[in-house]
């Protein structure tokens, strides 16, 4: 029941974590102060209890877990001395059975911890694949688009070269017959200075 009841507190904490910015939580769960090993996110504190005084002294001590110290104040009040070693005995026989669940409480932790990192791993390797796959593909649009450039330039490098050609073509009909109207006129120009001079009465 109590190794239960720690695995519960263990997935409340690791709620907590991802979703405040601080929490302090008070525990006589001992076992609680192992989740700092696989976790740097928690960390432990203990308030310091004086021995001789048996009063807090209200100090905290960061990295520290505390110690039950029921036994020491029930003696110094003047229980009976048989009782307290028998529950001096106790709390020696359940540590060692406590140190047995603390170990496979930590291996447990590391297997989900493990699998939590899996996971991550392959969504940051499926999250790469997809940008890859949009890096390829925008890559090849963008080869397409630089062929389609180049055709299209040399369609119209073409289309010009072959305007230009026709335009020549046409210039060239323009001067031929230019020159050729220009002969007739010469001819008949002839022709006509000709007819003048056989007209005219000789001197």
């Amino acid at each position: 029941m109590k190794l239960l009841v720690e695995l519960i507190l263990q997935k409340v904490l690791q709620y907590l974590k991802d979703r405040a910015n601080l929490a302090v939580v008070t525990t006589h769960y001992a076992d609680l102060s192992s989740m700092k090993e696989t976790d740097t996110r928690f960390d432990n504190a203990t308030m310091e209890f004086s021995l001789e005084t048996l009063q807090p002294t209200y100090r905290i001590l960061w990295g520290c877990t505390g110690d039950s110290n029921a036994l020491s104040i029930a003696g110094s009040i003047g229980f009976d001395r048989n009782i307290i070693d028998r529950a001096q005995k106790w709390v020696e026989k359940f540590q060692s059975e406590q140190q047995q669940e603390r170990r496979g409480m930590l291996y447990r932790s590391l297997q989900e911890e493990r699998n939590r990192l899996k996971a991550q791993v392959e969504k940051a390797a499926s999250i790469h694949a997809e940008i890859m796959s949009v890096h390829n593909e925008i890559q090849g649009e963008a080869e397409d688009l630089d062929q389609r450039e180049m055709e299209l330039m040399a369609k119209e490098t073409q289309q010009v070269q072959h305007e230009l050609e026709h335009a020549k073509s046409q210039m060239e009909t323009v001067i031929q017959k230019f020159e050729k109207r220009l002969r007739i006129s010469g001819i008949n120009s002839i022709l006509l200075l000709e007819n003048l001079n056989l007209q005219l009465p000789p001197l």
